[in-house]
């Protein structure tokens, strides 16, 4: 095996005539990349590919997607090829549960079911190709990860909203241009590929980070919820199924609820200066709608230090200018 082992993904977009919507097929083979990228962040996390573009055959219009381990000489293809095939079980997983598609309180597709199958379909695949067993906590991450989700729910969205796309087909073929399995989906049945993203409440509890204060708040309300502070958070990001909760160096408002410095605040015991920091144990909670994060509340439950931690700040790095010769002019140049 060499390092031009790969994989490609092709999709054949189902068009009448000779030419396609330009917004159609960028949208459909970003959301397409995305999922690979995503698929290799779950299940290879320490692993680096690369993804290239390849040229439509004359006269036709599909996008082809090539997938390979990067700089791996003499690997096997069972990694890019486990990658790709997972990709392409998920892009033509659909809900069996047609009641999930009329009733909320039935949206609830049930991921010990859904895994079984995507199990299944690769076990199937691995019986004629170079596919490595995927680990069930690796394939439970794979079912309830939303940016996969959203990602295929976009593709099939995109094709159901452009009345020129009459079908679409998905192709998975190995380095020899073999084909190792192909899905073609007729447009009347795009809906039932999209999958139910559930609304729920979110709670993490006994975080840590430091907060480099903006605006602290000397005198509350005294009634009512009270007023927020606001700074600046340094510390792990925050991840939950794949939605961003709260990412180092971002400004956050917040709720001080540590009562002693709260009592400190009060009394002016404590004063403020620019920069000053402190560590904190904080709780985040939220509403996830459609995976995203809306509602978020920070409350900081106790202040272990203050100013006691050195936070260090990103360098700003302004951009050098690109020196053109004189005998050279810049592309728009003569625009004004």
């Amino acid at each position: 095996m060499t390092a031009e082992n790969f994989i490609t993904i092709e999709t054949h977009f189902g068009v009448p005539d000779h030419y396609i919507r330009a917004n159609t097929r960028n949208k459909c083979s970003e959301d397409l990349v995305a999922m690979l990228q995503e698929m290799s962040k779950v299940l290879y996390p320490n692993e680096e590919f690369e993804i290239f573009l390849l040229p439509s055959e004359p006269g036709s219009y599909k996008d082809i997607i090539k997938f390979i381990k990067k700089n791996k000489i003499g690997v096997s293809l069972g990694t890019a090829a486990t990658v790709a095939g997972l990709v392409f079980v998920v892009l033509n997983y659909k809900d069996s549960h047609e009641e999930h598609l009329h009733e909320k309180n039935m949206w609830v597709v049930d991921d010990t079911a859904k895994c079984l199958e995507l199990k299944q379909n690769m076990e199937a695949l691995k019986g004629d190709y170079d596919i490595e067993n995927i680990p069930d906590e690796k394939l439970a991450e794979v079912c309830g990860n939303l940016n996969l989700k959203k990602k295929k729910n976009n593709i099939y969205d995109t094709l159901q909203r452009d009345n020129m796309i009459k079908d679409n087909e998905t192709l998975l073929k190995d380095s020899k241009g073999e084909i190792i399995s192909s899905k073609k989906i007729v447009k009347e049945d795009f809906p039932k590929y999209i999958e139910p993203i559930l609304d729920k409440k979110y709670s993490y509890e006994n975080a840590n980070g430091i907060i480099e204060l903006i605006s602290p708040v000397v005198k509350q309300k005294r009634e009512g919820r009270g007023i927020s502070w606001r700074g600046t958070y340094f510390g792990e990001n925050i991840v939950s199924e794949s939605v961003t909760i709260l990412t180092n160096g971002e400004d956050i408002d917040f709720y001080m609820q540590d009562p002693d410095f709260k009592d400190q605040t009060y009394k002016r015991e404590r004063t403020f200066a620019s920069g000053d920091n402190m560590k904190v144990i904080f709780d985040i909670t939220g509403d996830l709608k459609g995976g995203i994060l809306l509602n978020r509340s920070i409350y900081i439950r106790e202040v272990e230090s203050y100013n006691e931690d050195i936070v260090f700040h990103k360098e700003r790095v302004k951009k050098q200018q690109e020196i053109i010769p004189d005998d050279q002019s810049g592309l728009f140049d003569n625009l004004s």
